[in-house]
């Protein structure tokens, strides 16, 4: 389909005889003197309400078969990376019988069970998930058996580190919580803690140079639970409210 769209916008560049074209709105405002300058100022007008027409075009077929097909996006209907889900769910007559392995499935017990997840997102390495009953959330040596770096939970929210996998994650959890799948309850007392990987030094020194002036803090000190617990590693921060550019 998105093949097709373009092959018409290619013909409607031909039909309106459209002489420039851009690879994003920079290279557009560039070229847009030159191009006037060289006489083709209508050429631009053409370029910006076919770019419009076409992308208006693409939104509508795109969202009709999304919403009437169920055309699987990235990210939604089984249509991602991670094969967590597709280990986790094998649908028979409505019912699915589920792994208590999938890591899926243990993160889902972490959370209380399905019943207790209210909404489920992730920011760059964090699982964000917001639950009914804080209560129920497993503890953080549970969740680390089932690979988190850490937990923080605060009220109804629960912030699990898994690094760059958690959007990942999120997307198949959310999968499997459309699915309707029977989730079996797991016992964490018979399993064992995921082993961090050991950091190595490998012999490279480099040179830093200070841009600005600022404060370096501990890494320790840091007013978050996840960097001063160093579940993202070790390091420091800095004080950006002490920094002032140098001249």
């Amino acid at each position: 389909v998105y093949a097709i769209i373009q092959g018409c916008a290619f013909a409607m560049a031909d039909i309106v005889h459209l002489r420039v074209h851009s690879f994003g709105n920079i290279e557009l405002l560039t070229r847009t003197p030159m191009a006037i300058r060289a006489g083709l100022g209508i050429d631009v007008i053409n370029f910006v309400w076919v770019t419009i027409l076409f992308g208006l075009i693409t939104y509508f077929i795109a969202n009709f078969m999304i919403q009437k097909m169920n055309l699987a996006t990235a990210g939604r209907n089984g249509n991602y990376d991670s094969e967590e889900v597709d280990e986790a769910i094998h649908a028979n007559n409505g019912d699915a019988n589920t792994s208590v392995d999938s890591q899926i499935v243990q993160i889902i017990n972490l959370l209380g069970g399905q019943d207790n997840i209210d909404d489920v997102d992730a920011c760059m390495t964090r699982l964000r998930v917001t639950v009914k009953d804080a209560e129920l959330v497993g503890g953080e040596n549970d969740w680390k058996k089932a690979g988190a770096l850490g937990l923080v939970v605060k009220g109804h929210g629960v912030q699990a580190v898994y690094g760059p996998k958690a959007d990942g994650l999120k997307s198949d959890i959310q999968d499997l919580l459309d699915s309707g799948a029977r989730i079996p309850v797991v016992d964490f007392s018979k399993k064992e803690e995921v082993a961090a990987p050991e950091n190595t030094f490998k012999g490279i020194t480099e040179n830093v140079l200070s841009v600005a002036d600022g404060e370096i803090i501990p890494i320790d000190q840091v007013n978050d639970p996840v960097f001063s617990g160093k579940m993202m590693g070790d390091g420091f921060a800095v004080n950006l409210s002490l920094i002032h550019i140098s001249e």
